[in-house]
């Protein structure tokens, strides 16, 4: 199930819509280069709490996806904006291939980022369920 999840996922960052945007996402723990460091994201899906019904033998699993957006700094809030309403767009409210469900989102501001002064931050956090494994 988790597995599952986490292809949903990161099948939505390999599809020619997301790749048309040129936002590349990254893994959380990605250590590589990144190759625009003007706007990308980082992906960090955050598994919650998971219930068995040992009737039916089905799990479910709920948790949160956040995307951590980084964008040039100085052009204000604008973009991050842009792209948490094009996230919403892709996420809210529906299900993927796989089965994981998305509910409702929410854009926390961050401001500078702390490593890199020349990027604006906001992490972009989303609800999902995955049902029936």
């Amino acid at each position: 199930m988790f597995d599952s999840i986490r292809s949903d996922i990161y099948s939505v960052f390999a599809s020619p819509s997301w790749v048309a945007t040129g936002i590349k996402a990254y893994p959380g723990n990605y250590q590589g280069t990144i190759s625009n460091k003007n706007e990308f994201a980082r992906i960090s899906i955050i598994p919650g709490r998971s219930q068995f019904d040992s009737h039916n033998l089905t799990k479910t699993l709920t948790g949160i996806l956040t995307l951590s957006v980084f964008v040039k700094t100085g052009a204000g809030d604008k973009r991050l904006f842009e792209i948490a309403d094009l996230l919403d767009d892709i996420f809210e409210g529906k299900t993927l291939q796989n089965g994981t469900q998305f509910s409702s989102s929410a854009l926390n501001v961050i401001g500078l980022d702390r490593d890199d002064p020349a990027l604006y931050r906001g992490d972009y956090t989303i609800t999902f369920n995955k049902f029936g494994e």
